[in-house]
């Protein structure tokens, strides 16, 4: 109930959900196995239905208001430092709870779906200043978790490919519904190969972000030391499909950056916007990542 669910104690409340996911994750693929079948169903009955989504949720606002100014006279009276670990809790209790329900079939999960949808279309609509302390990798690892992967991957590329389209002549070379053969033709995904590759799952809208948002989560996965990081970046690094269209997209701020520096030798220069340097840059860097991580991956 709302009693329950005001837990003041924001640091223990963040441990517990914490310890209840590294316990869940130490039962390792042994929790599938027919004699471990009660302790599956146990936390399948604690955490299925509309919990996971209330607390979360609950959680969720929590960490906003003490984001932004708020009337409430106890908030007030906290200083700046104090808001800062107060979020920074609910935002771990918000983390573990997302990697608790990745270990659970999406149906079970009452409302997170279209949850996690809002709450990343919200996120472009907010203040510059607040998308910048509002992580929303443990959203995108969950998808990952949840089977979409390549939707994800394809959503990010879409919107950086577009970012840096020379005058909106150079077309985004990929579709949600394609995927990239072994001579690198462009195919169709067959509703069969689908159906068969991904795990049925409610379906979710992946809202499409803004150019600096999408780059800004794309940049926390692939540096982000966290489990929720380290998920989403193993699953974009496992899928060629993802690595594919995230690494085609990155490049074209490789080009876009060369293209600038000629045009500005060559034609007496142009001026460039401050935000547009910045989303070069950070593309350019999470290009150097994801390069550094395939080469790891072949390294073994």
């Amino acid at each position: 109930d709302g009693e329950t669910l005001s837990a003041s104690n924001t640091s223990l409340m963040a441990s517990i959900a914490e310890t209840i996911y590294i316990l869940w994750e130490s039962l390792g693929p042994s929790i599938a196995e027919p004699e471990n079948e009660p302790c599956y169903n146990f936390l399948l009955d604690a955490f299925s239905g509309a919990v996971i989504t209330d607390v979360h949720s609950h959680f969720e606002q929590k960490a906003n208001a003490y984001l932004s100014d708020d009337n409430d006279q106890s908030i007030n009276l906290l200083t700046d430092n104090e808001h800062a670990l107060i979020r920074r809790d609910c935002h771990r209790t918000c983390a573990a709870l997302l990697r608790c329900a990745g270990k659970m079939p999406p149906r079970s999960v009452q409302g997170l779906a279209s949850h996690l949808s809002h709450k990343l279309s919200s996120l472009c609509k907010q203040d510059k200043n607040i998308r910048k302390v509002v992580n929303v990798s443990p959203h995108l690892a969950l998808l990952c978790l949840w089977g979409k992967t390549d939707d994800v991957a394809l959503s990010l590329a879409r919107v950086i490919s577009q970012a840096f389209e020379c005058n909106g002549n150079t077309s985004f070379p990929f579709d949600s519904n394609s995927t990239i053969s072994n001579d690198g033709v462009k195919t169709r995904r067959s509703a069969r190969m689908s159906s068969s590759s991904e795990r049925p799952i409610s379906p979710i809208t992946i809202p499409e972000l803004t150019p600096d948002v999408a780059l800004t989560v794309l940049g926390c996965i692939l540096s982000g030391p966290d489990p929720s990081c380290v998920a989403a970046r193993g699953s974009l690094l496992a899928s060629r499909i993802s690595c594919e269209v995230i690494e085609n997209a990155l490049g074209k701020a490789m080009f876009f950056a060369d293209f600038i520096l000629k045009s500005n030798t060559n034609r007496g220069g142009f001026t460039v916007e401050e935000t547009e340097i910045s989303l070069i840059l950070s593309a350019c860097e999470s290009y150097g990542r994801l390069a550094l991580h395939k080469e790891a991956m072949k390294s073994g």
